[in-house]
């Protein structure tokens, strides 16, 4: 039967009904401690073998309650007898088991989902194997991860960068295990976002109903921590009144007995005062929504992709969206792309293919129609006109907000371009120096012809240096140039575009 005390009963109901809504044994006991919640037990020992005693809740008996198939009305023995197979694996087996054999405080089922949970949750040696419970990590499928190759269960890896951590899925079990090498890494930051987009599209028709239900819970959590705080301290006044009555039993000339009397009401008096005082502390720390708040919460649930991307909702309670419709993901990474496999926890399935991210060397590399353009207005003018060219298009490079004729000549020279000056050499054009042989004049005078026109030349750096067109158009000779001799329109060469 049921534990007659109505107060252990309603501890154990609130510590199942904890578990159900965390989904961790170790959440369970913060919520215990955190509301300062006692927990029963029986002594089995010593002299006050049998009594029940009121005390911190504690990780072991969490799980030895969740464990017990007693809980859930049912009768067992041998539980802890084990068989070992010839796959060399464990297999617990139970000598006999009774369903419904007396009362229990939940259902099998219910003890069933219990111990599919905390398998889930249990961090054995094969991590490799073992979904974990949700943690606050920013990996939002951790633990739900399969390698498309090889079949494993994939971890996380964080690595820096300038916008925060970001997270690797990484297939490393036989690297770890065998020292080979890691099966496969996906970068995990597109997969989340496809991830997140997917469970905002599924669960946005039902999420009103979802949160009204979890505020509704939590009242009813929250009326039965009072309950048992109440209880606990009619219990501490019955102990008040007790010790009461048997100090006024006691003959008054018996100083020692009425001494040892009177210290024992006191202190039950003291630890009545303590109870009262952390009631009323819990009471006034406890947050209560107002009619208000509520109509605003329901509102914004209607707005989930709101809600999703809220900074201040936790990573964890996205995890545990995520783990109510999503029962695993296969990544598969590709050449160029990553192929997502969803399936869902009602059998339907979902696959997506996105672009793999560029690593850092292909983020940097300048596109090759970039290069092209660059290429092509070489056959125009030298880096300092090219680099003009393309910030008045909006082009930008990589590196930097806008082009100059050194990141032009880093691109030039990397990609093997020929310059303007050989491209203008290709096609004949001439250094001064040869100008001059040729016209059987100095320098000076070549400079001058080019300054007034006479000879058409074109700069092909900024310093600026000059080549001069293939000389056939009527020159003069030094004499004409000096008795004022120009050239007609005619006979004047077809510039090119000027720099």
């Amino acid at each position: 039967m049921l534990d007659p005390d109505a107060a252990v009963q309603q501890a154990i109901h609130l510590l199942f009904d904890t578990f159900a809504r965390t989904g961790s044994a170790w959440k369970t006991v913060q919520f215990f401690t955190t509301h300062a919640i006692p927990f029963p037990r029986r002594v089995h020992n010593g002299p006050h073998r049998g009594e029940l005693v009121w005390g911190p809740l504690v990780h072991g008996r969490v799980r030895q309650i969740l464990h017990n198939p007693r809980y859930a009305g049912a009768f067992c023995f041998g539980r802890t007898h084990t068989r070992y197979t010839g796959d060399h694996k464990s297999h617990v087996e139970w000598m006999a088991l009774v369903h419904n054999a007396h009362p229990g405080y939940i259902t099998w089922d219910h003890f069933e989902d219990i111990q599919r949970r905390l398998r889930d949750n249990a961090k054995t040696y094969d991590t490799a194997n073992s979904a974990h419970s949700p943690r606050e990590g920013l990996a939002l499928i951790q633990g739900l991860v399969l390698c498309g190759r090889c079949g494993r269960r994939m971890t996380v890896r964080y690595h820096e960068r300038q916008w925060g951590l970001v997270p690797d899925y990484v297939c490393q079990y036989e690297g770890i295990a065998e020292g080979q090498a890691i099966c496969q890494s996906v970068p995990g930051q597109a997969i989340d976002a496809t991830i997140g987009e997917l469970v905002v599209t599924i669960i946005s028709p039902t999420v009103l109903q979802q949160t009204l239900a979890v505020q509704e819970e939590y009242r009813q959590q929250m009326r039965a921590v009072e309950r048992l705080r109440q209880q606990e301290i009619d219990r501490a006044r019955y102990e008040v009144h007790a010790a009461h009555r048997r100090y006024l039993l006691v003959d008054p000339a018996n100083r020692l007995v009425a001494q040892s009397l009177e210290t024992d009401w006191n202190t039950k008096l003291q630890i009545l005062a303590d109870l009262e005082a952390t009631a009323d502390r819990h009471h006034q720390e406890e947050p209560t929504l107002t009619p208000s708040q509520e109509a605003a919460i329901a509102a914004l649930a209607t707005d989930v992709p709101r809600l999703w991307a809220d900074l201040a909702t936790p990573q964890r309670e996205r995890k545990r969206l995520v783990r109510l419709v999503i029962a695993d993901v296969t990544l598969t990474r590709e050449t160029e792309h990553i192929l997502i496999q969803v399936r869902l926890h009602s059998g339907h399935t979902q696959t997506f293919r996105i672009p793999r991210p560029l690593t850092i060397g292909e983020r940097r590399r300048t596109a090759a129609s970039i290069v092209q353009q660059i290429d092509d207005l070489l056959n125009e003018g030298p880096e300092n006109y090219v680099a003009r060219v393309l910030n008045e298009r909006g082009v930008r490079p990589v590196d930097g907000p806008c082009f100059t004729k050194d990141s032009v000549r880093h691109l030039r020279e990397a990609h093997h371009l020929k310059s303007r000056r050989q491209r203008l050499r290709v096609q004949g054009w001439l250094t001064q120096n040869e100008v001059a042989a040729a016209l059987h004049c100095g320098i000076a005078t070549v400079k001058a012809w080019r300054r007034q026109g006479v000879l058409h030349a074109e700069a092909y750096n900024d310093h600026p240096e000059y080549l001069y067109a293939p000389l056939t158009y009527p020159i003069p000779n030094k004499g004409q140039w000096k008795r004022g001799w120009t050239a007609t329109p005619e006979v004047m060469p077809q510039t090119e575009k000027e720099v």
